[in-house]
């Protein structure tokens, strides 16, 4: 799924908030797998956000970009970072669930070139170059 709300908490112990809304239908595969992955997108990989937010896609949101597994969890191999997390909270507020995953491992890309997809006012964007 493509989460519009992915925050750090804490550096010790590590880990990361994420917001899921409780009527799309990938809140039931976390709420059941406890354990999950959160991609740090690139500027190429819009087609991938879009493809991920769209609520019908099932198996096919993994026929574009190059998915891999790790810790039985996929992700996404050419993003800027993959955060694989433990959930250890979760808090039901409004329409969404609140989730803090304690981070297990991260995996790094390897590019010199950081320019991550940002999602902003409706639209996307990418950083300016100084």
């Amino acid at each position: 799924m493509t989460a519009t709300s992915v925050t750090s908490v804490s550096d010790q112990p590590a880990s990361l908030l994420v917001c899921i809304n409780k009527n799309t239908r990938m809140f039931q595969a976390i709420e059941d797998g406890g354990n999950f992955c959160v991609n740090l997108l690139n500027h190429d990989q819009e087609e991938i956000s879009n493809r991920c937010a769209s609520g019908d896609q099932g198996a096919d949101r993994f026929q574009s970009g190059q998915w891999q597994e790790l810790r039985a969890l996929p992700y996404l191999e050419g993003s800027l970072a993959a955060f694989f997390c433990r959930q250890e909270q979760s808090v039901d507020f409004g329409t969404h669930r609140i989730l803090i995953g304690g981070i297990q491992e991260v995996l790094v890309s390897q590019d010199e070139t950081i320019n991550p997809l940002i999602y902003l006012n409706g639209g996307y964007g990418t950083l300016a170059a100084k």
